[in-house]
């Protein structure tokens, strides 16, 4: 059985609710979980020490250390501890260089979970211009090469510039948690068949079928 390890540093209320619902998703798919919760005055050197300590266990298949952490602690330098084949965030360095290569270890989930939305609303991004509102390095990037790749899922042509127009799908960042350091939710602007989204949820399209401005 795959294990998941999750360190979650404080009692920031958004991380201790996202840290839930992480052990809660990965208990229905069949994956074993553990949540070490470390006291936020600790020091940066003991967060160091308990992510080496995982980076060795065999048990362990993948590390996630949840962000924000606090503002004593180096939040690069905890990340790029993090041995590249158990970063399931895909933040650590090398992992972003794969991603660009298309040979990730891990695909980063809410990147990941944009373009399903694509494809399972009926508009893969494929050959599309897709405007991207945010380029944060968890969402904005790395959704970014994604869609660069030459596969069914991707080879599109992805930019930045929020005043893009023609035949296209646009990104757009609603919000930023105070200390989430990046994109909360993406959309897109087209409507999906029924006007649906998975689960019946209502999708609101912005703009118009030809590619709204964000």
């Amino acid at each position: 059985m795959p294990g998941l390890v999750m360190i979650r540093v404080g009692e920031d209320p958004a991380s201790v609710s996202y840290v839930s619902g992480k052990e809660k998703a990965a208990e229905e798919i069949g994956v074993w979980s553990q949540t070490i919760v470390l006291p936020e005055v600790n020091s940066e050197a003991e967060l160091l020490s308990k992510v080496e300590e995982m980076n060795k266990a065999e048990h362990v298949d993948g590390i996630l250390v949840q962000l924000p952490l606090p503002k004593h602690i180096n939040a690069d330098k905890v990340l790029n501890l993090i041995d590249p084949a158990k970063d399931v965030d895909g933040f650590h360095p090398v992992n972003v260089g794969k991603m660009l290569i298309g040979d990730p270890y891990f695909i980063p989930c809410t990147p990941h979970g944009a373009v399903e939305l694509m494809i399972r609303s009926g508009n893969p991004p494929e050959g599309k211009h897709v405007v991207i509102c945010g380029r944060s390095n968890i969402v904005g990037k790395p959704l970014m090469a994604m869609l660069v790749q030459k596969n069914k899922r991707a080879n599109a042509r992805p930019s930045y510039d929020s005043r893009g127009r023609g035949p296209g799908i646009s990104f757009l960042r609603l919000g930023q948690g105070k200390g989430s350091g990046g994109d909360r939710r993406v959309v897109t602007n087209h409507r999906p068949a029924r006007g649906q989204l998975g689960g019946g949820t209502p999708l609101q399209s912005r703009g118009n079928e030809q590619g709204g401005a964000c």
